[in-house]
């Protein structure tokens, strides 16, 4: 797949020179640098992006895995992934905390009461 990728970069930036041949008014070096940054930035697929910012919200300790890969990637847009799968994880961690104390608020002072009883009074209550 990267060699059929690599030839038809080859057949673009072949074009582009044949085109700056005809019409001298075309930089052909601009459009053969935009291709080949063009070409560079497209080397992590969607679908791994898809899925790395899934899991990032879905199972949000997972989504750490992420981030260590794509530092660890070449590509030059691996970094901003690594860090947009980062802040994902992070988000939905805060947001899990906070959903939690919410929930579990009204239930705090009972568990305090809980813990303040003395061993007479917690047989008393199993007779």
């Amino acid at each position: 797949m990267a060699k059929n990728s690599e030839e038809e970069l080859a057949g673009q930036i072949a074009q582009i020179q044949a085109l700056a041949k005809d019409n001298p008014a075309i930089d052909a070096a601009a459009m053969i640098a935009r291709l080949l940054e063009q070409h560079q930035s497209s080397g992590i697929p969607n679908k791994m992006r898809i899925r790395a910012f899934l899991v990032s919200v879905l199972f949000p300790p997972f989504g750490l895995y992420y981030v260590v890969k794509f530092m660890l990637r070449p590509e030059r847009d691996a970094r901003r992934l690594a860090l947009i799968c980062f802040l994902l994880t992070a988000g939905t961690l805060i947001f899990l905390w906070a959903t939690l104390n919410i929930i579990l608020a009204p239930y705090a002072g009972q568990l305090e009461q809980i813990q303040n009883l003395d061993l007479e009074q917690i047989q008393e209550l199993t007779r």
